[in-house]
C-alpha cells in the first residue's frame, strides 16, 4: 500500500498547489511581480480565493533510484472544497477519486478498487486538509522565492516551498507565470530523493462540474476492498 498512498499524496498536493496558484480567469489582469516573499503569498491567496472549480490535462514524470523513470498523462478535475477526480486509466495508470468523504482507488490492470470510508485517517489525512485551506499557503510552508523575480528576461519565477511539518515531501519546487501566477511546473521531492514532476495544459477555471462526477461505481467483475481492513 505504501507506493499507492505516495501516488495519491502526490497527486493531492499537486492538484493543491495548481489550484491555488492559477489565475481566476483567461482575462485576468496581469499584477506586477512580487517583490518579496510576503506579497507573494499575498497574491497566490489572492487568486486561489476566487477560483472554485478547476480541469487540466496533465504530464506526470516520475524518477527514483528504485523504479527508474515513468510517464503518465490524464485528466484532473477539482471542486472546492474537497472533490476530486485524477484519472491516468489510459496510460494504464489508476483512478482517484473522492466526493470529500469518501475516496475510491481504482486499479483496473489489477480489477480492484480500494475504499476509503474515512478520509481524516489512512487516505492522507492532512492532505484533505491542504486542499481546504491553501489559501493559507504560509501556514503550511516556509516560502522562498528562488530566481526570475528580478530578472526582466525571465518570464517565470522560482518558488521554494519546504513544508513546516514533517511528511511525505521534504520540498516542493513551483515555476509560477510572471504577472499572472499561473503554475507551469511542479516538482515533488520526497524524503528518499525520488522527484515528481506534474505540468499542466488546457486548463478550466470556474466551469461548472455536477457533484456526480465525483462518486464511482465499481464496475462488474471488479473487487471491492474495504481500506478500513487493511
Amino acid at each position: 500500500m505504501r507506493p499507492v498512498y505516495r501516488v495519491l499524496s502526490a497527486a493531492l498536493l499537486t492538484v493543491s498547489l495548481a489550484f491555488a496558484g492559477l489565475s481566476t480567469s483567461a482575462t485576468a489582469q496581469e499584477q506586477p511581480d512580487p517583490a518579496t516573499v510576503e506579497e507573494l503569498v499575498k497574491a497566490v491567496e489572492g487568486t486561489y480565493s476566487n477560483v472554485s472549480t478547476f480541469r487540466a490535462d496533465f504530464t506526470q514524470v516520475t524518477r527514483s533510484a528504485a523504479m527508474g523513470e515513468q510517464r503518465q498523462k490524464g485528466k484532473v478535475s477539482l471542486k472546492r472544497p474537497r472533490m476530486m477526480k485524477w484519472d491516468s486509466t489510459g496510460q494504464g495508470g489508476m483512478l482517484f477519486v473522492t466526493n470529500g468523504q469518501k475516496m475510491w482507488l481504482y486499479n483496473p490492470v489489477d480489477k480492484q478498487v480500494i475504499v476509503y470510508n474515512d478520509l481524516g485517517t489512512s487516505a492522507g489525512g492532512g492532505m484533505f486538509d491542504l486542499l481546504s485551506g491553501l489559501g493559507q499557503l504560509d501556514e503550511h510552508f516556509d516560502v522562498n522565492i528562488q530566481s526570475g523575480t528580478n530578472d526582466p528576461g525571465k518570464k517565470s519565477f522560482d518558488v521554494l516551498l519546504k513544508p513546516k511539518k514533517a511528511g511525505e515531501y521534504k520540498e516542493i519546487r513551483l515555476r509560477v507565470a510572471k504577472r499572472r501566477y499561473d503554475v507551469e511546473q511542479i516538482v515533488l521531492v520526497d524524503n528518499f530523493g525520488g522527484q515528481t514532476e506534474i505540468s499542466f495544459s488546457q486548463v478550466r477555471l470556474n466551469q461548472s462540474i455536477p457533484d456526480s462526477e465525483f462518486a464511482f461505481a465499481a464496475p462488474a467483475g471488479v473487487a471491492v476492498i474495504n481500506a478500513d481492513g487493511l
